[in-house]
């Protein structure tokens, strides 16, 4: 069976700056407010389809982690336990209650954690400190453990590790040995359904098989969905591993870009051809995109949903139409 995720991000009401987000959650104030936003969009996502939605993140997805981590170390760069809580995690937790009763199930969480290496890259660029490293990767391990839930209204069905620049950064300069190690930390001991790396190429797909704690690879292949012809299902399952694919684009400025050339339109400044872009990402063509992926790769594939999140997206209700279409196109696939 094939099931539904999101990525994580999702785009804030109009008029709601990220700034302010960010200010309230981390002084912890005006919190009615920022729950009643995040249960709103946890909803949302619910309500369109999803099956295992993730947390809201309205937020950057690496600089609350290093200010948390820096604020709160037990020594250089590990986090004390006790300290390593992603608040929206928390807000999910004491929503939940009125989330499962409105739309009378239990919540299968999904919780998206930046990874060590992201975090790594952004505080300290192409240097090789493969000691900070690992203790960045603890602290993550920490986040994790905080973040599973389990009561009778929700619980943490998935955990994934957020690590796009695997593949794609040239700033990257650990060996393969060593990112390795750092993920085995930083998924150490993770007691969830399934535990998934998500990753913004596949050309590093096989190294990612050599890390015992991972379950899944997730992939973003809805622009070009023609690259997974270069996955090795053979090796996938020799390594007992399964596969996350994208089939929605979530790349909105390409899209948008693409509209105003086939249209000769601002599409940012005449909002009529916003809906232009579910022309590209049509219940149908995305449907397509699903098949190809499971043509090829067959039952390897455990989860699909689009290639990444939707926080830059122009409207809630742009974000909601796309994982809508998505669940859609799941349905149609299903029928055939």
């Amino acid at each position: 069976m094939l099931l539904f995720d999101d990525v994580g991000s999702y785009p804030l009401p109009q008029g709601v700056k990220k700034e302010w987000v960010e200010e309230s959650i981390s002084r912890g104030t005006n919190k009615k407010d920022v729950m009643d936003i995040t249960k709103k969009a946890f909803l949302d996502k619910i309500y369109a389809g999803v099956d295992i939605p993730t947390y809201p993140q309205f937020r950057d997805m690496v600089i609350p982690f290093i200010k948390k981590i820096q604020e709160n170390e037990e020594r250089p760069f590990v986090i004390r336990e006790e300290d390593a809580i992603l608040e929206e995690v928390e807000i999910i937790r004491a929503i939940s209650k009125d989330v499962s009763e409105r739309v009378n199930k239990r919540i299968r969480l999904k919780v998206c954690v930046t990874g060590p290496i992201e975090i790594y890259l952004k505080e300290f660029g192409s240097k090789s400190y493969f000691d900070v490293l690992k203790n960045i990767a603890r602290s993550v391990q920490r986040f994790v453990k905080n973040s599973i839930i389990s009561n009778k209204f929700c619980y943490t069905d998935t955990i994934s590790i957020d690590e796009p620049s695997i593949g794609i950064n040239p700033e990257l300069n650990f060996t393969k040995d060593e990112i390795v190690e750092a993920l085995e930390i930083a998924t150490n001991g993770i007691e969830v359904d399934n535990t998934e790396i998500h990753l913004h190429s596949s050309i590093e797909y096989r190294m990612m098989c050599l890390i015992k704690n991972i379950d899944v690879i997730g992939i973003e292949c809805a622009k070009d969905i023609s690259i997974l012809k270069t996955i090795d299902k053979a090796y996938l399952k020799e390594h007992e591993k399964n596969l996350r694919v994208g089939i929605a684009r979530t790349d909105i400025s390409s899209l948008i870009a693409e509209v105003n050339e086939q249209y000769n339109v601002n599409a940012w400044m005449d909002e009529r051809y916003l809906d232009k872009i579910f022309e590209k990402e049509s219940v149908d063509r995305i449907s397509q995109r699903l098949k190809y992926a499971y043509n090829i790769l067959g039952d390897i594939i455990k989860y699909t949903g689009p290639d990444c999140g939707l926080g830059s997206w122009p409207s809630q209700e742009m974000a909601y139409r796309l994982l809508n279409n998505v669940r859609h196109a799941i349905d149609l696939f299903d029928t055939k």
